[in-house]
């Protein structure tokens, strides 16, 4: 299916209804994913689903029926499923009408590299990574995926766009018998994935990690790789509601407008990076825009929901599909031989929120810790337990490296960092 004729199919859910309001969504999904453990392929998945979302409205009351056919029954079954729960359910008092027609950027698009990809070229990479780690007493684990989403939408004000998207991804994990290291490269063309380079990678980290230290719990200067960075500010960017901002249900209560955090950190979203590119429009079909989240440390924006920024007269921000971090030229090597004694972080994971109001983090360290010792990398630490805030991170931020990219729950570029004073509450057994 082209966007021609997802935009067909969403017009045509518009035209069978007879509501007030009516916004229909198609979106097609190809996704592909090559497993492997023990450095052997142990599963590839692939799968290719579609969905027609129709919202419609009777005044205030709304609607919503899924289905997951384009024909035309399909399309006329939502329609009447929509309209049946509208006719009963109680009124939304947040519902607003459908957008009016706009014109929208022009983006960078899914790339076709990645559309193409198929087992047999995600299998060949995973063999020449396993080929590159060159070590029969280490064993890699990881994936190889390629997304691409098409989604296309029109309403009853004759509003319609339509888009697509890809991601693709390979990641690793080198295991030694007393370590680990990881690595990953994302972007929305495959062909700027190189598998080989990502094994030699964790293959190093899992070698200088073997045999970790002791570390005991404290305070450090810490360098944080960009995995670990994303991590921190997906919970930044989760909890930054103008709503709950609004209500005082929030870290950033009072915050928009001032100084947050570090004047060096400047945190957009830029929609035109090829790598990891922004959308043209919203799920309401809002033309959308790059958004200064976070600049020179002032708090710009907040998310703020449709509904909310017309009841407060604010700009429409919805959440971000991608987020830039500012940084420099500086790797991370360079970012190292400036710590005299400190730690490198590769990742976290199992991180969680401790208190909310306060965007106070616990979660742990995984996949390469290492001392630094006289700007080196000097040896494994048994990794640790963390207990802090992305706001107090960001505000002792020492210096920043070159951004790259990460696709998680928060995509885009983001750099390294060195950070005073990280606080570490506990060991662990591994």
């Amino acid at each position: 299916m082209d966007t021609s004729a997802a935009i067909e199919i969403c017009r045509k859910a518009v035209a069978a209804s007879e509501s007030d309001d009516v916004l229909a969504v198609a979106q097609v999904d190809q996704d592909g994913s090559t497993r492997f453990a023990n450095n052997a392929i142990t599963q590839n998945v692939a799968s290719r689903s579609g969905k027609l979302r129709v919202q419609v409205a009777f005044g205030r009351r709304r609607g919503v029926a899924t289905v997951t056919g384009f024909d035309d029954a399909s399309v006329r079954q939502a329609v009447a499923r929509a309209e049946a729960i509208a006719r009963l359910a109680p009124e939304d008092t947040e519902h607003l009408p459908p957008v009016e027609p706009a014109r929208y950027r022009d983006l960078p698009q899914g790339a076709a590299s990645t559309a193409a990809a198929d087992p047999a070229r995600r299998a060949d990479g995973v063999a020449r990574a396993i080929a590159a780690i060159g070590d029969e007493s280490l064993r890699a684990a990881g994936s190889y995926t390629t997304e691409n989403v098409l989604m296309a939408f029109a309403n009853s004000r004759a509003a319609e766009g339509a888009f697509t998207r890809s991601t693709s991804t390979f990641t690793t994990t080198v295991v030694a018998p007393t370590s680990s290291g990881w690595a990953r490269e994302a972007s929305s063309d495959v062909d700027d994935l190189d598998p080989e380079r990502v094994a030699r990678r964790a293959r190093d980290f899992a070698r200088l990690g073997a045999e970790p230290r002791e570390v005991p719990p404290g305070e450090y200067r810490v360098v944080l790789a960009p995995a670990a960075v994303a991590e921190m500010l997906t919970f930044l960017l989760f909890s930054a509601q103008q709503k709950d901002a609004d209500e005082g249900h929030s870290a950033f209560a009072g915050k928009r407008g001032t100084k947050l955090v570090s004047d060096r950190v400047t945190l957009r979203s830029v929609l035109d990076d090829p790598a990891c590119p922004g959308v043209p429009f919203d799920q309401h079909g809002l033309p959308s825009d790059d958004i200064d989240w976070i600049v020179d440390g002032e708090l710009r924006h907040l998310m703020t929901s449709r509904y909310w920024a017309t009841h407060k007269g604010l700009p429409h921000t919805p959440y971000p599909l991608t987020v830039r971090m500012e940084g420099s030229d500086k790797s991370v090597e360079e970012l190292i031989g400036s710590v005299e004694r400190g730690l490198y972080v590769t990742r976290f994971w199992y991180t969680r929120f401790v208190d909310p109001m306060a965007l106070l983090l616990t979660g742990m360290t995984r996949d390469g810790l290492f001392l630094i010792e006289d700007g080196k990398l000097a040896a494994g630490a048994r990794h640790l337990r963390y207990n802090d805030s992305p706001l107090r991170v960001l505000s002792n931020i020492v210096d920043l490296g070159r951004p790259e990219v990460v696709h998680g729950y928060l995509s885009g570029r983001f750099p390294p960092l060195v950070v005073d004073g990280f606080r570490f509450t506990s060991s662990t057994s591994f």
